[in-house]
């Protein structure tokens, strides 16, 4: 039996830029299907296919005194309305490739208790890779 994965080893890297303050991300697969069917002589069977999907997530992490290259890369992404690429790499585990990502939405939270977090809302737009 292998070791599990620590959540800490991995990178990410927005927009071409490595980025750190990171506390977590998750991706999603969307898929949209279509249902055909049923045709006569067939017994009444149903067929689906997928015609679309797409990979959607969030990412969360602390803003370093100085703000982080990647994070005001994601900011800059929703607020223009711009692609970047996001590459996600769990180390010795998977690493999820998107060359054309939107950012959909973004939360800028401070509170005197604690650090200022910052989270975003991603998809795809084209292709993507999770190996």
């Amino acid at each position: 039996m292998g070791q599990p994965i620590r959540g800490y080893d991995g990178t990410v890297t927005l927009a071409g830029l490595a980025t750190a303050f990171v506390t977590d991300w998750q991706v999603q697969l969307d898929t949209q299907e279509q249902t055909e069917g049923p045709f006569i002589g067939d017994n009444g069977l149903l067929y689906t296919y997928t015609t679309s999907r797409k990979l959607s997530g969030t990412l969360n992490g602390t803003v370093p005194i100085g703000k982080d290259a990647g994070q005001t890369a994601m900011l800059s992404g929703a607020l223009n309305s711009s692609l970047i690429s996001i590459v996600l790499v769990s180390t010795g585990g998977y690493t999820v490739t998107i060359p054309s990502g939107t950012v959909s939405k973004f939360t800028l939270k401070q509170e005197a208790k604690g650090t200022v977090t910052l989270s975003f809302d991603f998809s795809s737009s084209g292709t993507f890779t999770v190996a």
